[in-house]
């Protein structure tokens, strides 16, 4: 049986000072949790496309929205679970993340476009759905060596409960 290992709930404000702040809290608890550096990158490039496009795109004018995240790993995966109750997903469908047209002049290259597809190469799981006003995300991040915590970890191993 793969041991859960990690299985963290944060909130954040709907603004870029609230997702660096909640990143700069999760980034030092993954060594903890047996999360390699290159792993944890990725773990913080993705988590910060979802929550600055969240805090973006959901909440276009309001600043003190929260934005839910449940974090845990298990084996070689990395769960991430984000609520939020801003607005639906045009279409209340996830974007294609199709890489934009790269062989243009440099000047020409969009400003945007490149976050859907970021997410969607580094996640596996990728799933969104809308419930009455609540946006609900989830995908995995593959991680290049099982999770385990180490000896100094914060979580107790058999409840996975803070200590």
């Amino acid at each position: 049986m793969t041991q859960t290992v990690g299985d963290i709930r944060l909130s954040c404000l709907s603004t870029e000072h609230g997702v660096r702040a909640l990143l700069e809290r999760l980034m030092p608890m993954l060594p903890d949790w047996g999360i390699g550096n290159d792993d944890a990158m990725t773990v913080e490039l993705v988590l910060a496309e979802t929550l600055n496009n969240i805090a973006e795109h959901a909440f276009p004018t309001q600043d003190d929205a929260l934005i839910a995240v449940h974090l845990w790993a298990s084996g070689d995966q990395f769960y991430v679970a984000v609520q939020d109750d801003g607005r639906a997903m045009p279409g209340l469908t996830l974007p294609k993340g199709r890489l934009p047209d790269h062989t243009v002049a440099r000047e020409d290259l969009p400003e945007g476009g490149f976050g859907w597809f970021l997410i969607r190469s580094q996640t596996d799981r990728l799933e969104y759905r809308r419930d009455t006003s609540r946006n609900h995300l989830s995908y995995s991040i593959r991680l290049s060596r099982p999770a385990q915590p180490v000896r100094d970890c914060c979580c107790d191993t058999q409840s996975n409960a803070l200590r």
